[in-house]
């Protein structure tokens, strides 16, 4: 409460700075008393059991909703302050993830806006470096409930970004697919694949010729050997048995600290034919990857980080995209355990970009949830098996970055460095706990890896329903013409992203796609101001936005009814009644009214229409009383007709 009412206090003084020497100062104040609320929120009951104990009381839902709402007010004071959109948050009828998502749309907005302003500033030049720009406070390393007391030591908060970067997709030499099909899984070798007997295929027949490639064609070839759209191991993954010496006791050693293990940046060909040699000689390693999501369609996996027991590589498959696939054997490779935590992005990762597969998969993160431990996350693995604590600083910086700072190298090895050593303890753990429970909990675990190992990369496809779910998602009512403007811009926005390798929030963000969809501005600058800041493709493309907005107004407004034939038709013959006489002659034969069992013969009479009927269509555009009137006739039931 306090530091809330500081952080207020801050934002509100209009002479807020007058206290601090610079902004430097001012910035380190501001971080300190949000460090200092981060740690007491940490300190309040999770989500589970704990949480549903204290909801039970009114003295905990009265702090509760006390306290959301001066957080609620604190962030529309920053944002009203930014000139971003916002909106009085009311605590009781609050979506999760509609404020969540909010939440980083407002600061991608916040740092694209930043680095617009430093662009106008300092000037933009195509061949310039790109710039680091990071901030840093000092605050107490308190961020968890296992590491709340007791400590004092102080760790720097940063924010590292990058700006006048390059995008390195621009110089991929194999053009990125974002077309709207399927994702096709294009292998130019498949090393450890089994037969139809079940035995393996020789794969080092080919593995020479595949360097070969490398070399020589730069890109090793176009040509695929095999093309699926289903998982291309996954027999291999299901039948895979681990053997009697993976299911032993793990012989314990202390890992070395960083200091002393030997780290090596791969970024040549050369180098990465040499730690392919290296991993094929090992029996466990440990993998991790970076991604980058926000500046391309689908996403780019930028660093892959490999550990073995005694050094760490740093893998640029940024610059070495192309030879990534020279990795598939050892990857595919069953008698090398590959470790991972929380694989369940990266196997997709490592489909979509390099056409690399894992087989004897070891998630440390279902090892975690099968020996129901407080927390599964790796920081919490660190500390619970290493003693170490997890420097989490980096975990949304820019990976295109190149080259890497010092920290940033530091804080991937760590992802990595420790993990054989966690899975030795996890593992013995698991062995141990295995008699207790009376079942091997160590096949359970490995069971479960396989099945995080045979998820299928799937690409983003747009259809006629895409929108319907974000527009499910927002939990917002449109009308007719409000959703059909909806879809038009919802598939504009796919459109273009494919087309520019851009993510869908980059083009346009969910909350300004909505807010334009509201109010259907009839103006190009109507346009524009629903978007703060304007987006660059926004500002690019006004003129189209601004006609398919017109063209969805005048389209969603019509009402498409069901004529009598449509219905006869559709539904099967059915007999004449009072509905079905407009604009038609009575048959010569007698037809028999439903309800009075009456007859009626004679010659045809023509009916006339009469002058004026309130269910006439002469107007694109239509009022609100002609169309309660068309819902009304479209639903209408004859009370001579047959039930």
């Amino acid at each position: 409460n306090i530091t809330c009412d500081k952080v207020l206090d801050k934002m509100a003084s209009s002479d807020g700075l007058t206290e601090f020497d610079d902004v430097q100062q001012y910035c380190q104040s501001l971080l300190h008393c949000l460090s200092d609320t981060t740690r007491r929120a940490n300190s309040l009951p999770s989500a589970g059991d704990d949480h549903e104990f204290y909801s039970t009381a009114d003295g905990f839902q009265v702090f509760v909703q006390h306290h959301a709402g001066k957080i609620l007010k604190m962030l529309s004071v920053l944002c009203k302050h930014q000139g971003l959109p916002y909106s009085r948050w009311n605590p009781r009828d609050i979506e999760i993830d509609e404020l969540t998502e909010w939440l980083v749309e407002v600061n991608d907005q916040m740092i694209d806006r930043l680095s617009c302003s430093l662009d106008e500033l300092s000037g933009v030049a195509p061949t310039r470096e790109p710039v680091i720009r990071q901030s840093s406070s000092q605050t107490k390393s308190q961020t968890a409930l296992w590491n709340r007391e007791g400590s004092d030591k102080r760790v720097h908060i940063r924010v590292m970004h990058a700006r006048n970067i390059a995008r390195p997709q621009l110089k991929f030499k194999d053009k990125i697919d974002n077309s709207n099909s399927p994702f096709v899984h294009r292998l130019m070798w498949r090393p450890n694949c089994l037969t139809r007997d079940g035995e393996e295929e020789e794969g080092d027949a080919v593995i020479g010729e595949f360097v070969r490639r490398l070399r020589g064609g730069g890109d090793g070839g176009n040509e695929s050997v095999y093309e699926s759209d289903t998982h291309p191991y996954e027999r291999e993954i299901k039948e895979f048995k681990p053997s009697e010496r993976q299911l032993q006791p793990a012989e314990m050693k202390m890992y070395c600290s960083m200091e002393e293990t030997p780290l090596t940046v791969v970024t040549t060909l050369d180098q990465l034919t040499e730690l392919n040699a290296i991993l094929e000689k090992e029996t466990e390693i440990a993998i991790d990857l970076e991604h980058h999501a926000y500046r391309t369609f689908q996403g780019i996996t930028c660093l892959m980080q490999v550990s073995t027991r005694s050094a760490d590589y740093l893998v640029d498959v940024l610059q070495l995209r192309p030879h990534i696939n020279l990795l598939l054997d050892v990857f595919t490779n069953p008698a090398i355990v590959k470790v991972l935590h929380g694989a369940d992005h990266d196997v997709l990762w490592l489909q979509r970009d390099f056409a690399l597969y894992i087989v004897n998969l070891f998630d440390t993160h279902q090892a975690a949830c099968t020996l129901q431990l407080a927390r599964h996350s790796l920081a919490f693995l660190l500390h619970h098996y290493c003693q170490v604590d997890a420097d989490k600083q980096f975990q949304l910086a820019d990976w295109r970055i190149r080259p890497l700072p010092q920290e940033m190298i530091d804080y991937s090895r760590a992802d990595t460095h420790y993990l054989l050593y966690i899975y030795d303890k996890m593992k013995n753990e698991l062995i141990e706990k295995s008699s207790a429970v009376g079942s091997n909990l160590l096949l359970a675990v490995i069971e479960n890896s396989k099945q995080v190992a045979v998820k299928v990369y799937e690409k983003p496809l747009l259809d006629d329903e895409s929108h319907l779910k974000l527009y499910y998602k927002l939990r917002r009512t449109l009308s007719e013409q409000q959703l059909s403007v909806f879809k038009a811009l919802y598939a504009w926005r796919d459109r273009v992203a494919r087309e520019e390798d851009e993510s869908p929030r980059y083009v346009l963000p969910n909350h300004m796609l909505l807010h334009i969809s509201e109010l259907s501005p009839r103006e190009i600058q109507g346009v524009l101001a629903c978007c703060a800041p304007i987006p660059p493709l926004v500002r690019q493309h006004v003129q189209e936005i601004h006609r398919l907005i017109q063209q969805s107004r005048q389209g969603g407004t019509a009402v498409k009814r069901k004529t009598n034939k449509e219905i006869t038709e559709s539904d099967g013959p059915v007999e004449k009644d009072c509905g079905d006489i407009r604009n038609e002659s009575v048959d010569e034969q007698p037809i028999r009214w439903m309800s009075h069992g009456l007859t009626s013969s004679g010659p045809p009479i023509q009916l006339a229409l009469p002058v004026h009927t309130v269910f006439e269509e002469k107007e694109a555009v239509q009022s609100a009383s002609k169309r309660l009137a068309l819902d009304i006739e479209a639903s209408f039931i004859s009370p001579l007709q047959r039930t």
